[in-house]
């Protein structure tokens, strides 16, 4: 299996600093909101892991596959940072594909600390 963890270290580059600005107004931030920030100020990283699993993996749910990563580093990484998650706050956003999908929401805590 490919390794995703070099591409996925690259989009994660000041995950908590853009948590902190994504989450400033209203205490919160989203998944969607989150991939999309962080994939288009690392385009680069992005494109090289969608080739590293296609490669890997093909293009069946190739996105999905990439997502799905992302996902997961994040969870772990907002979870570090103090974030809490909310997969049932109803929140909808649209996926990459257009159709509306329910947000996983993460909160700020107590524990949340901005970024130096």
């Amino acid at each position: 299996m490919a390794e995703y963890k070099p591409h996925l270290d690259v989009i994660f580059e000041n995950a908590e600093q853009l948590m902190w600005q994504l989450s400033a107004k209203d205490g919160y931030f989203t998944n969607y909101t989150f991939l999309r920030r962080a994939c288009q100020k690392h385009q680069g990283a992005y494109a090289s892991l969608l080739k590293t699993i296609l490669d890997d993996r093909g293009d069946d749910y190739l996105f999905n596959l990439a997502h799905q990563s992302i996902g997961n580093t994040l969870s772990s990484t907002a979870k570090k940072a103090g974030y809490e998650q909310d997969k049932d706050s109803g929140i909808m956003e649209v996926n990459i594909w257009g159709d509306p999908e329910k947000a996983v929401v993460y909160r700020r805590t107590e524990r949340v600390q901005q970024p130096k």
